[in-house]
């Protein structure tokens, strides 16, 4: 399940925050386009703010705001590196400027540097102890698998929000990955009971009735997440895993395609995909998605082993043994590319 991650803020919310006002008592105009508001498109957006940002007239705190929001901008238009400059010059000419800190946090998240990610959040919190940087946080501190601190951050989001149902499903992750199944059904009940609509809370528990080994459950979870959420790829990709535990081939497949068409860089999809491809005996389109799962993430450890075991029953075993070796090399703990290893190059020695 893809943690929920809570979104931009914007820059300033009180008029007294910017700091220039005319001789009348006026904001200036061009604060109106530069605050981001919804009929406000981003390249309006952004000139507006660099307009005010050259204008030579803002005291420090209002500029630090024209270049927060400037920041927001290019972050909705995915142009991460400008968002991360124009933060941190926010930061820079107004270092106590907590929404800076947290956008700045958000930004190397979305780029997947998560401890720059955290060390801003954890400066947002410093300044602001009530800030929702506790919930991003502890998504960090999952996506780096230290479970216990990202436990604390939700606990502490909650806290002061209890009515976060992203955070619920986030903590009930949290606790299925370290085998608390009760805490983890409670909170994505709790998750779904504050939001029935939260696709990413059925998904979530989805996942946990698999664990448990409902699978009839599971799909009940992933089928309303879809009907939720057509668009959501995980859902269609953990409905197939279902689908194939439960000997379904064909309908694993068909889910694979609908994640892998909504997501075409989604290598988890493309590998399972490969295995329904050879449980059904079709070993050449096992590889291609192999292959293309491979491409997309070179370091995709168990892609490199999947392909091998098809190469080795295509009879290619010179292909096998390279595969089974780059298993190896990336998953040198995991017995089993040793075991492949030592299989092939007996078939090899044997010709």
């Amino acid at each position: 399940m893809r943690l929920s991650i809570y979104l931009l803020i914007t820059c300033a919310a009180l008029a007294a925050f910017i700091g220039t006002q005319s001789a009348h008592g006026q904001i200036p105009p061009q604060w109106d386009l530069c605050m981001g508001k919804a009929d406000v498109e981003w390249d309006r957006q952004i000139k507006y703010c660099t307009a005010l940002i050259e204008s030579g007239k803002e005291t420090p705190q209002g500029m630090a705001v024209a270049y927060c929001n400037r920041g927001n901008a290019w972050s909705a238009k995915g142009d991460l590196d400008r968002a991360i400059t124009d933060y941190s010059e926010a930061i820079r000419v107004d270092p106590k400027y907590a929404r800076a800190y947290y956008n700045l946090g958000y930004a190397w998240q979305a780029e997947g540097d998560l401890d720059r990610a955290i060390a801003n959040y954890s400066e947002a919190i410093k300044l602001d102890p009530k800030s929702i940087s506790y919930s991003n946080r502890g998504a960090a501190w999952s996506a780096k698998g230290d479970l216990d601190h990202a436990i604390a951050d939700y606990d502490e989001a909650i806290h002061l929000d209890p009515k976060l149902a992203g955070v619920y499903a986030n903590r009930g992750k949290a606790w299925r990955l370290k085998g608390d199944f009760d805490r983890a059904i409670a909170d994505y009940d709790e998750a779904i009971k504050l939001d029935p609509k939260n696709a990413k809370a059925h998904n979530g528990r989805g996942v946990f009735w698999y664990d448990k080994g409902d699978f009839d459950r599971a799909i009940a979870d992933y089928d309303e997440a879809i009907n939720l959420a057509p668009k959501f790829s995980a859902p269609y990709s953990n409905r197939a895993i279902v689908w194939h535990a439960k000997g379904d081939a064909d309908r694993a497949i068909a889910d694979y395609d609908e994640a892998i068409k909504l997501d075409p860089k989604f290598a988890f999809a493309y590998n399972n995909r490969g295995i329904a491809w050879h449980a059904k005996g079709d070993a050449d389109r096992a590889i291609a998605d192999y292959d293309e799962a491979i491409k997309l993430d070179p370091k995709y450890a168990n892609a490199y082993y999947n392909r091998g075991l098809a190469w080795e029953d295509k009879h290619v075993l010179e292909r096998a043994l390279a595969d089974f070796r780059k298993f190896t090399e990336l998953a040198p703990s995991n017995s089993a590319g040793p075991k492949a290893i030592e299989r092939v190059t007996k078939a090899l020695s044997g010709r």
